[in-house]
């Protein structure tokens, strides 16, 4: 299926000690010529961390102090920004004219419209910590995420007694909310509705078959189902339960047809004899030539060597979006050319602020660049610009 997105919210642990400086030096330690590609298919569903809040709200603050409230729930607790997959490019929210709202296609309407989103969730949560700091009960409108995390610090209590109808239907709005919910146990006698709404996420479904507790709980025929469709997480959910060798052949088997599989078998085993043939169809999808990037990356100190980059690279570099990824966890090296490539889109500026680069780059690549005032997405960029710069 062409230009196919699945995007995979996991993260990828540094496993290779010769890239530890980088966080996402990823994957896979051993030479991939000279292991057997079920041991790297291991140790690359190991190397897998669980969904995470940053997830949805990629640039939360108070995600700390949700973590003290929470201490034993993974889902709150630090993570990089490295590895995570971002759909649209919010630092630049801030800086957009509202009036230009109107085409809904367009990145402009879609970068504020998602910062609202967000920055409407991430204050209705701030005010349910607020309301448990001061004793008072929580007012929170339509915002799942918001409303599950106020059903867990607030469970027991008067306000969950008087709102429970209310609340399970804001929190089944969201797949997200309803994992929370379920690994909360607010909500026990609802289990069926909750898991029916996180089955339409397969991230989170696998995230539920490692925990003992919930694979127990639901039956083997839920899993089954809920990842049908979806090749690599099922994979990933037959290497849990101990079926490795069924999970390596079901990633050769979709790898001739599904872009996401294709290219994590060409990352695992790039000089495979069927790896041309697996690149061909990876090709169809630049989340694709990411994954395999990343693994790619940690085989190899020198990303270089490995005979598709090339190619990957070419077409990645026609889609901010995704090269941007590649640059932020693959290929860092001389990042500010790679950033100037693309700029001034707006992805250009998600690497240069998630990146933490110079100031004098920015400068830099201001002055080399004859902005039009007219064009609301580069007025938004003098902005930003202006402010990055500023002593």
């Amino acid at each position: 299926m062409p230009n196919q997105e699945i995007t995979l919210n996991y993260r990828i642990r540094g496993l290779s000690t010769s890239l530890s400086e980088n966080p996402l030096a990823s994957g896979i330690t051993a030479s991939l010529g000279k292991t057997d590609p079920a041991k790297l298919l291991g140790q690359f569903f190991r190397s897998f961390r669980r969904p995470h809040l940053s997830d949805s709200l990629h640039h939360y603050h108070g995600i700390n102090q949700l973590a003290r409230r929470w201490p034993t729930f993974p889902f709150l607790q630090f993570r990089r920004i490295e590895g995570l997959i971002k759909t649209i490019p919010l630092h630049l929210g801030p800086y957009l004219d509202r009036c230009t709202i109107g085409d809904p296609d367009s990145i402009t309407d879609k970068i504020l419209k998602a910062s609202d989103c967000q920055e409407e969730e991430q204050k209705a949560i701030d005010s349910v910590l607020k309301a448990l700091d001061s004793g008072s009960e929580p007012k929170v409108a339509d915002h799942p995420l918001a409303m599950a995390m106020a059903c867990h610090l607030f469970r027991g209590g008067k306000w969950l007694r008087s709102n429970r109808a209310k609340a399970r239907e804001i929190v089944l709005q969201s797949a997200t909310a309803s994992y929370i919910a379920l690994c909360s146990g607010v909500f026990a006698d609802e289990i069926t509705a909750l898991t029916e709404r996180i089955a339409t996420e397969p991230k989170l479904v696998v995230d539920l078959a490692q925990s003992r507790m919930f694979r127990k709980q639901l039956r083997e025929s839920w899993f089954q189902k809920a990842l049908i469709s979806q090749p690599l997480y099922n994979a990933h959910w037959l290497f849990i339960t101990n079926q490795e060798k069924a999970a390596f052949k079901l990633l050769r088997k979709s790898a001739q047809t599904d872009p996401i599989t294709a290219g994590i078998c060409a990352g695992l085993e790039p000089e495979h004899d069927d790896a041309k043939k697996w690149m061909k169809i990876a090709m169809q999808s630049n989340e694709a030539l990411y994954w395999a990037g990343r693994l790619w990356r940690g085989a190899n100190d020198d990303i270089a060597k490995v005979t598709h980059v090339p190619a990957a690279v070419a077409q990645l570099v026609t889609d901010p979006k995704w090269y941007y990824h590649w640059t932020r966890d693959i290929e860092w090296d001389e990042i500010g050319v790679k950033v100037a490539t693309i700029w001034p889109d707006p992805w250009a500026v998600e690497c240069v602020v998630d990146r933490r680069l110079a100031k004098d780059l920015v400068s830099e690549l201001y002055a080399k660049r004859e902005f039009n005032h007219q064009d609301s997405l580069e007025s938004a960029v003098i902005l930003w610009a202006a402010d990055y710069v500023a002593p």
